[in-house]
């Protein structure tokens, strides 16, 4: 609940015995489309191994330049910038508005 609450994503309220639990649904949408990013640029990373381990194809145009943008998003990680603007990909915590 800790980890979750100091990524934004929830906010909570002790009262008594009862602690209550509030979604901040800015910061799932957020994160939901990071990983809808990620998950493209690995399906299209996985798609391009199967292409080469079956048909012995390297990419073409189109794939070279989902390479070319991996490979920059793999060194800006390498960097500690993840390729996303210098936040590593990391979700930091602010207040629900």
């Amino acid at each position: 609940m800790r980890t979750l609450e100091s990524c934004g994503l929830i906010r909570t309220q002790k009262t008594g015995r009862v602690r209550t639990c509030v979604l901040n649904r800015d910061r799932l949408d957020l994160l939901h489309d990071w990983l809808a990013e990620q998950r493209r640029i690995w399906e299209a990373s996985t798609d391009r191994l199967e292409r080469f381990v079956t048909d012995g194809t390297v990419a073409d145009s189109t794939d070279a330049d989902d390479t070319a943008r991996d490979d920059e998003i793999a060194h800006g990680a390498a960097a500690g910038n993840g390729g996303n603007g210098g936040n590593g990909g990391n979700i930091h915590s602010r207040e629900e508005s």
